[in-house]
């Protein structure tokens, strides 16, 4: 059975939704959580949390005792202003959401231990302090850190170590995608990345030079990494300001399309310098993906221009995926 309900407070829904053996979904949309004095759900598998206010982290550790089925979990624009201790912990759960919970301050330390999680997403502000263990079956991991938090600087210890300990649980994932934001928050705390031995597949986001530094740093600590999408924003292409060896070992490479302002951020120029230079210098690149939005015109001139392009590896081939167009052409 599953349950989608959209209510102003728990309190006014029936203490049987919390108390049903035969409940497998469900999902809340309520201004505020008040526990009943009896939860049991012994099948639940999946929780999501939308729009609601947590008064209390204990509330949170109440319902994930209560379901011991539970494998996914979701906490989407929540509020967790009152909480100072946010702990994640169950031995089943497999996937796990924090997506924009909180608004302007953050104030709890998060706890999670998870051996069996396979899918993390965090987007939101760094939490003051992080203890982060038990996450030897992590597969995935998307993770956003806001940047717009006072007092992100390398002088703020609290954070760089959070971030530290955050991103260190990380190192066993296969496939990892980490936003422009997430490298600018590294960046500002000084914080460098472990060494990935797993990872196969990275979604970058990159907006400046300091990004650049820290993607050369992730690309050498990852031996098995394979396939790359880098998001370019801002029109900042990185082309020289990282070293040629380091796409030596890449096999994909996706340039993806950004739109900011609901205006094209995709300039052919640029990006088919960017894709000369990846071509000339990736000597086992198997594939070079360009997501772009371009007139046919332009079409017509890029695929003349990549046609002449120098190439490292013989067998790599070029594919252009025209978002405004209906078909992908291959070069």
């Amino acid at each position: 059975m599953d349950i989608y309900l959209k209510w102003a407070r728990t309190r006014s829904l029936a203490c049987d939704v919390f108390n049903c053996a035969f409940l497998t979904v469900l999902k809340l949309c309520v201004r505020s959580f008040d526990a009943p004095v009896s939860i049991s759900l012994p099948n639940l598998k999946v929780l999501h949390f939308r729009d609601t206010k947590f008064g209390d982290g204990a509330l949170i550790t109440k319902l994930l005792s209560s379901c011991p089925a539970l494998e996914e979990l979701v906490l989407l624009s929540c509020v967790l202003d009152d909480i100072s201790v946010l702990k994640i912990s169950h031995p089943l759960l497999k996937k796990l959401g924090l997506i924009r919970n909180g608004r302007c301050k953050v104030k709890y330390s998060f706890v999670l231990d998870a051996p069996r999680l396979l899918y993390l997403e965090f987007a939101g502000y760094i939490p003051l302090g992080c203890t982060v263990k038990n996450l030897h079956s992590l597969v995935e991991a998307r993770v956003d850190f806001d940047t717009n938090r006072g007092g992100l600087s390398s002088s703020n210890s609290a954070l760089k170590d959070s971030a530290n300990e955050f991103v260190c649980a990380l190192s066993n994932v296969r496939f990892l995608h980490l936003s422009n934001y997430f490298t600018k928050a590294l960046n500002r705390l000084k914080n460098k990345f472990p060494v990935f031995p797993e990872l196969r597949r990275l979604e970058y986001g990159i907006d400046d030079k300091p990004g650049c530094s820290l993607l050369q740093n992730l690309i050498e600590n990852s031996p098995q990494l394979e396939t790359i999408k880098l998001n370019f924003n801002n029109g900042f292409l990185p082309r020289e300001n990282i070293p040629i060896g380091v796409w030596d070992r890449l096999k994909v490479v996706t340039r993806s399309w950004l739109l900011a302002n609901n205006e094209r951020d995709f300039r052919v120029d640029e990006d088919l310098r960017f894709m000369r230079y990846i071509l000339k210098n990736a000597r086992v690149l198997e594939r070079f993906d360009l997501q772009a939005q371009m007139s046919r015109e332009e079409y017509l001139n890029a695929t003349n221009k990549i046609s002449t392009f120098p190439r490292a590896s013989s067998s790599c081939k070029v594919c252009l995926i025209i978002r405004n167009l209906p078909d992908q052409f291959q070069i």
